[in-house]
């Protein structure tokens, strides 16, 4: 995994770490390590390459063999927690 210096975004092929790095849009006006924060909580699994999803799914012990993109979406959204639903649960229950 490679993390973009500029706007501070991972990039889980060196493939696709090459394409982005060479035409960041923060490459002349680096983004601050607070906004970085902010920016890597959500990460849209819809943007990713297919074998970056793979990749995911393998560092969580998914298997998504044989799966096509959506499924592999599918499968880890139901395993990577939404953190706006973690705060709505916590804010229902602690009426």
């Amino acid at each position: 995994m490679s993390k973009c210096p500029y706007c501070h975004n991972e990039y889980f092929s060196s493939e696709s770490f090459q394409a982005h790095i060479s035409n960041c849009g923060f490459k002349d006006n680096p983004l601050p390590e607070e906004e970085m924060k902010k920016s890597d909580d959500n990460v849209d699994l819809k943007n990713l390459k297919v074998d970056e999803l793979k990749k995911i799914a393998k560092e969580k012990n998914i298997n998504v063999d044989g799966l096509i993109k959506a499924e592999i979406i599918s499968k880890l959204s139901e395993a990577i927690p939404d953190p706006d639903e973690d705060n709505h649960e916590q804010k229902e229950t602690g009426d």
